[in-house]
Parts: structure tokens; sequence; C-alpha cells
């Protein structure tokens, strides 16, 4: 037992079964060619690609109207929903509706667990993974070549359909707001000129800088003209020698002033009155009529990076057929089947060796 538990020991006990080791090692050889030789061969195609910043398709980034310097590709967060949108239900739906892969993969569509079994094969044949540099890619493998490249392709298109929608989405929402707030903004530019009319209408105010100086212009002249006439009316009944019909001329002058003075003076003061309720709805009408003017022109801008048909990826490379198979490696699988046999056989002649001589009938007995 001494001999055994040593190194010479074993080298001694696997020399004396040698023979049957090579045995099992070439049996398992040779049964690993044979199986190896009957896996199916599948090809592998990928596409890689980098995220573009979102900011780039919005209004901002079309027309340069934002402060900041966008740059040209996505960050982490972007990369993180390419990825989430490759591993979606909803582009594995579209894969499996346009290249019939029920029938491809041969899944019995009566099935109820079928679609498990379908999205189990997909997945398994079907690889979005970030790279080193941070880009995308997507990895299709079929026993097709040509189908591989197809699957890839169409994968990144509708990847970038997808993400388009979500951007898409947003753009439509604002559309919708910026047209909602034009409607309101509308309603209360035309309710704005309405009140302002009135306003004018009711206290006689049309242009509140020229019409104010006029007026005032105005009474002065008249109340300069009227003082003079009541001056030169005293001076006439003073005079005995003057005549009755002048006296009476100059009287009615007088008087007559004296009304437009007063009508003068009652529409300065109506004047005064809505001079400053007019200038305030003037205001606001100027006001609103700006934002309205700035917010069609936000909604233009809007509405082209709506109807844009930019793309929300940069593409790096594009999925070509490939020509060589990406598994399986057979000489790897007979080197490694060939490689376990050799070492199990060394494992079971010593395991085999050291307890030959145990009594197994009396172990079993005592157990």
């Amino acid at each position: 037992m001494k001999q055994r538990d040593s190194l010479l020991g074993v080298i001694s006990t696997i020399a004396e079964y040698i023979r049957y080791i090579i045995a099992i090692c070439a049996i398992v050889a040779i049964g690993s060619i044979i199986v190896s030789l009957l896996l199916p061969v599948y090809y592998q195609s990928y596409t890689t690609f980098l995220s573009v910043n979102p900011d780039l398709l919005t209004e901002r980034g079309l027309f340069g109207t934002t402060t900041r310097d966008p740059q040209p590709f996505g960050n982490n967060n972007d990369n993180d929903r390419l990825i989430s949108i490759a591993e979606s239900a909803e582009l594995q739906n579209y894969l499996i509706d346009k290249f019939d892969l029920y029938e491809h993969y041969d899944i019995d569509t009566s099935s109820t667990k079928a679609p498990y079994y379908i999205r189990l094969a997909l997945a398994d044949l079907f690889e979005a993974k970030r790279t080193k540099m941070d880009a995308i890619q997507l990895s299709v493998e079929d026993k097709d070549p040509e189908l591989a490249a197809a699957i890839a392709t169409a994968a990144r298109l509708k990847i970038d359909s997808i993400n388009l929608q979500l951007i898409k989405a947003l753009q439509h929402s604002q559309v919708q707001t910026l047209e909602q707030s034009l409607v309101e903004k509308q309603v209360l530019l035309n309710t704005l000129s309405d009140s302002t009319q009135a306003a004018r209408t009711r206290y006689g105010v049309y242009n509140i800088d020229s019409q104010s100086e006029s007026l005032s212009a105005l009474i002065l002249t008249r109340k300069g003209k009227l003082i003079s006439s009541r001056a030169r009316l005293e001076a006439l009944k003073n005079n005995p020698r003057a005549k009755r019909d002048s006296v009476l001329y100059l009287d009615a002058s007088v008087k007559g002033l004296e009304k437009e003075v007063e009508v003068l003076e009652a529409e300065m003061t109506q004047f005064n009155k809505g001079m400053s309720k007019v200038q305030a709805l003037e205001e606001e009408y100027e006001e609103a009529a700006k934002q309205i003017v700035y917010q069609k022109e936000q909604l233009k801008k809007v509405r082209t990076a709506y109807r844009s048909s930019l793309s929300s990826i940069f593409l790096l490379d594009e999925a070509a057929v490939p020509v060589i198979k990406s598994r399986p490696v057979r000489s790897l699988l007979v080197i490694a089947a060939t490689l376990a046999a050799f070492i199990f056989s060394i494992i079971g002649v010593l395991i085999f060796e050291h307890y030959r001589d145990v009594n197994w009938r009396e172990v079993f007995k005592s157990a």
C-alpha cells in the first residue's frame, strides 16, 4: 500500500493499465469526431454602431438654438436604452414575424409553449453587447449565413426605428402642447383686441401720445382765446361809444369759447380716466402677440424636427454575410473530449487499484 501511495506507485499503476487508458481515449476520440461531424454548422454575422446624442434630433440640435455644444455621440444612458430595445419583446416579435422563425427553427406553433421556445431559441442565437469602445454590437448566428446577416441588419434597423419612435413621441407631445397653447393665446389675443376697442370707444382714446398732446394744446389755445375775448368784452362794455352789435357778437363768442373749453376739459378728463386702462390693454395685447409669433416659430422648428428622417445611430460595421463558420470548432471538441477521457481514465484506474483489495461484500454487510 505504501508503494501505491507514493508517486512511483501511481506511475506504476498507470503503466500497468496504459493499454486500457489508450483504448478508452481512442474510443472517445473516435466518438467525439463522429459526434462533431454530425453537429450543425453555424455562421455568425455582426453589425456595430454608436448611439447618437438625442439632443441632435431635437429642434435645438437641428437649428443650433441651444447654448451648449452637444456631443455627437450618446452617453451610457443612451447605450443602455439601445441594449434594452435590443433585448425587448417588441424586437423579438418583429424578427420572428419578419423571418418566419417558427418554421425556420422547426417549432410547432400549435403548442402552448411555442412562444417560450421560439424566444429561447432566438435568445441563444442573438446577442447585443457593448464593446470596449462603448459601441453596440449585434451578433446573430444561424445555419444560413445569408439569413444571419439579414437578421442582424433588420434588427439594427428596427432598433433605430423603435428608438426614434420614443424620441418622436416626445416631439409629438411638444407639437400638441404648442398647438393647444397657440389656440389659447389666439383666443386671449381676440379678447384683448375686443376689450381694447371697447375701451377706446368708451373713453375716446385712440392714440395716447398724439391725442394727449393735441388735446392739451387745443385746451390751452382755447383758454387763451377765451381770456383774450373776455378782456375785449369787458373793455367794450366799459366804453360808452362801443356799438351794441359788437358787444353782442363778442359776448356770443365768449360764451361759445366757454362751452368749447368745457367740452374739451370733459374730453380731457374722460381721456385721462381711460388712458391707463387702454395703455395696459395695449401692452398686454403686444405681449400676447409677441408670444404667438415666438410660439409659431417654435412650432415650425419642432414640426421640422418631428418630420425629419435622421437616424438615431451611427453605423460602424454593416452586417456582412459570413464566409467562415463560428461553430462548432471540431478540433477543440475532439481534443477536449480526449483529454477529459484521459484524465478521468487515470482517476478511475487509481481509484480501482487503490480499492481493489477491499471486500465490498463485507463492507456492505457491516453497513
